[in-house]
């Protein structure tokens, strides 16, 4: 996989069910950026765009202050020398309602980091690539941090992956046509761009984060796009919705 435009390592793990269903390897995928992804299918260049299903702008602002913290941890780790870390985190119910506010205490980070930190000592990160993860007693105090999970890996990327959001309530055919309605307004400047000149569809992603109870089944709804196929997509689960 070519990961050197790969802007965010949890936009690939929305999509990665739309590989897996295609039986698309993940070395075969592109990482780019307008749209998020590039594979080939059928002798054709897929675009896919990624975005996320919110049920509010707070919880889109929430969302992106979540991406904001792992984004620092993962620039504190390469300060500190670290490379080929994978880091897999949960938050606290209590620290999602606080990102959720209008003002933000950015300076929280470093309380967040501190937990982490402990973390990861406790952790003893080495070269077995095996995932620790930490549950310990003394820890269950922690304001921010749920859980944390380290990985040492062979590439020299860190990542950093908060694997819990915080919509609580079933996805609506609202929340989906406005993702939909909001995309399509970048979809007509990707096909404009020289760079797309060779892609030959457009696919739409869709994620619904995991705390949504999203009975994916049970969603019926299709919809008019200037997308070729758009799909629902949360962990492993799939549903094509156009």
């Amino acid at each position: 996989m070519n990961q050197s435009k790969c802007k965010s390592i949890a936009e690939l793990y929305s999509i990665v069910p739309i590989l897996k269903s295609l039986e698309i390897p993940i070395d075969d995928v592109i990482c780019s950026d307008k749209p998020d992804i590039r594979i080939k299918k059928d002798g054709k260049i897929i675009g896919i765009e990624e975005t996320k299903c919110f049920s509010s702008e707070n919880v889109r602002r929430a969302y992106s202050r979540q991406d904001n913290i792992c984004k620092k941890y993962k620039e504190y780790l390469s300060s500190k020398g670290y490379s080929g870390v994978e880091v897999r985190l949960q938050f606290k119910e209590y620290l999602h309602v606080i990102l959720q506010k209008k003002n933000y205490d950015s300076n929280l980070n470093e309380e967040i980091f501190e937990e982490l930190e402990r973390y990861r000592e406790k952790s003893e990160i080495n070269d077995d690539r095996k995932w620790y993860t930490i549950h310990p007693r003394e820890y269950y105090h922690f304001k921010y941090v749920d859980w944390a999970e380290f990985k040492q890996s062979n590439s020299e990327y860190i990542y950093v992956l908060e694997t819990r959001s915080w919509i609580c309530s079933t996805v609506k055919t609202e929340w989906v046509k406005q993702c939909i309605e909001n995309k399509e307004i970048s979809l007509q400047k990707y096909k404009m761009l020289d760079d797309n000149k060779d892609v030959d569809e457009y696919w739409l992603c869709i994620n619904v984060p995991t705390e949504t109870g999203c009975y994916f089944d049970y969603f019926t709804d299709t919809f008019h796009s200037e997308y070729q196929r758009i799909y629902l997509t949360q962990n492993s689960d799939i549903k094509r919705i156009k």
